[in-house]
């Protein structure tokens, strides 16, 4: 990402055969880009060293070497103690008026073009029947949940792109919390109130595994009002928590019922909801099939006038309202701070970093 989407044909290019590009993965530590900087060094679980590239296109920028730490700790510590010039912050109110105390930071606020949400596992029979997503989609609030994680940093996301794009749409309602219509759908789909409280079908009970990837901070914040949320319709919400690459690797092999994500950052909003089609390749909503969802995202893409992409964007949005492939949580601000000694950075919820780079300059200080 750093070094620019060209890729040097001479470099790259001299095993190149057209359908394989297996022999790529050899040049994964040692890659060539057309960026700012250019590749130094990787030093594992440290960082990652680049130099500034004399051949870049607009000039070789005034810093000489940026470093990209990789180093496992506190990172609000490290630029605390100035060993990171640059960091990005949980983006709430605690971490605000922490970096505003230091004197010393520049801050940058803004809504970046990712958002969390929670995924189905569409091949599980649980979740085959649209009223019972609907349901736990009603069933949940939200904005409970973003109000204590987020203290006003997040907004309640209603569609799968956000604010920040040309394609985002405020006509469309998000899911209200309404656990009496959840209830109701959950009647509907043949899921009855047990002994217990829980509800059954066919000697089921309606119990859920939750996929998530630490118990700490806002992780607690959810899992918590979700199991009381879930408690009050009927369902047994259970958690279980376990790292990053497990959590990939079970969801890989569809042993979960929901699994919490954020997507990356969007230039395209195509990116997010390209995951929707039933002739996508990705794991995360395996077993989602709509052909008229289908028909509405390679309408998206069917054109390039910007006005008509949005419309079929719009339709598409209500069409996923009917039938769900996941549980919407919010649009994600980006908090982050700059030392007040290097100029050039702004961030911005497309790119990140990567367009200032070329603009970085180091104020000396006195």
């Amino acid at each position: 990402m750093l070094g620019g989407v060209v890729l040097s044909e001479a470099y790259y290019g001299e095993n190149y055969e057209k359908g394989d590009l297996d022999y790529i993965s050899d040049f994964h530590l040692s890659p060539v880009g057309a960026g700012p900087f250019k590749f130094e060094a990787y030093n594992p679980g440290q960082e990652i060293r680049f130099e500034s590239n004399e051949h870049y296109y607009n000039g070789e920028p005034e810093v000489e070497r940026f470093i990209y730490r990789t180093t496992e700790g506190d990172s609000q510590q490290f630029f605390q103690t100035g060993e990171l010039d640059y960091s990005g912050f949980a983006a709430n109110q605690d971490n605000f008026d922490l970096i505003e105390s230091m004197g010393f930071a520049h801050i940058d606020l803004y809504t970046s073009s990712n958002y969390s949400y929670v995924a189905f596992n569409h091949e599980s029979e649980k979740f085959k029947d649209p009223n019972v997503r609907k349901a736990f989609n009603l069933g949940l609030d939200r904005q409970a949940y973003i109000d204590a994680r987020f203290q006003g940093f997040a907004q309640l996301a209603n569609v799968p792109v956000a604010p920040t794009s040309w394609a985002y749409t405020d006509e469309i309602e998000a899911f209200p919390y309404d656990p009496e219509e959840a209830e109701r759908l959950l009647d509907e789909a043949g899921w009855e109130e047990g002994a217990d409280g829980i509800r059954e079908k066919d000697g089921e009970k309606l119990t859920v595994y939750f996929f998530t990837t630490d118990g700490s901070g806002g992780n607690d914040v959810f899992v918590t009002l979700a199991q009381e949320n879930y408690k009050d319709i009927g369902v047994d919400f259970q958690i279980e928590q376990m790292d990053f690459n497990a959590l990939l690797s079970r969801v890989d092999n569809g042993d979960h019922d929901l699994v919490s994500f954020s997507t990356t950052m969007q230039p395209d909003p195509h990116i997010g909801i390209q995951a929707f089609h039933s002739g996508h390749t990705g794991n995360t909503f395996r077993g989602y099939e709509n052909e008229e969802v289908d028909a509405l995202i390679d309408a998206t893409v069917a054109v390039s006038d910007l006005d008509a992409r949005a419309a079929a964007y719009h339709e598409l949005y209500e069409k996923l309202q009917e039938d769900p492939p996941m549980i919407l949580l919010n649009y994600n601000k980006a908090l982050a701070a700059t030392n007040a000694r290097v100029d050039g950075f702004e961030p911005n919820g497309f790119r990140g970093i990567s367009l200032s780079l070329e603009h970085l300059d180091v104020n000396e200080v006195e």
